[in-house]
């Protein structure tokens, strides 16, 4: 009898520390700044619509009658529309590096002439950028590639 009194109680125990730590976490929750949400979008390193969408970029090289080009897949929206400016969500460019130097933007999926390699080992780097060129979206956001000329 003693033991079933001793299980009951710690369970007793248990499930109101339990419900105490949710009741102190919802008040922590109803606590915060009613403008949280505002602070958070205008982040200066981009807004969280940009760090919840998740975006991508896939690239591939292509090789059409001797001339080598950039194939690009991605889910944001490449533009030169708002270019340099404010970050527009669901649009951008791509800052594309050749040997660890900047090279150019991308601002549209079209097939993208390389023109400026050498002979050799070229390292291509891709990565999504905001209109304000803050590089902020992720790692699935950066594309690296060889093409040796």
């Amino acid at each position: 009898m003693k033991k079933r009194f001793s299980i009951f109680l710690t369970a007793v125990i248990i499930i109101s520390t339990f419900l105490s730590i949710q009741v102190n976490a919802a008040s922590i929750v109803t606590t915060l700044p009613t403008n949280l949400s505002e602070q958070l979008a205008c982040h200066p390193g981009g807004t969280s619509e940009h760090k919840k969408k998740g975006y991508f970029l896939k690239a591939r090289v292509l090789t059409i009658k001797g001339e080598k080009y950039l194939k690009l897949t991605t889910n944001l929206k490449l533009t030169d529309k708002n270019y340099g400016g404010a970050p527009v969500a669901g649009a951008g460019h791509v800052h594309y590096y050749l040997d660890d130097q900047i090279t150019g933007p991308i601002t549209n999926k079209n097939l993208f002439k390389l023109t400026n390699l050498h002979e050799g080992t070229n390292k291509i780097r891709l990565v999504l950028a905001q209109n304000n060129h803050m590089e902020d979206f992720g790692a699935k956001a950066i594309v690296e590639l060889t093409v040796v000329k």
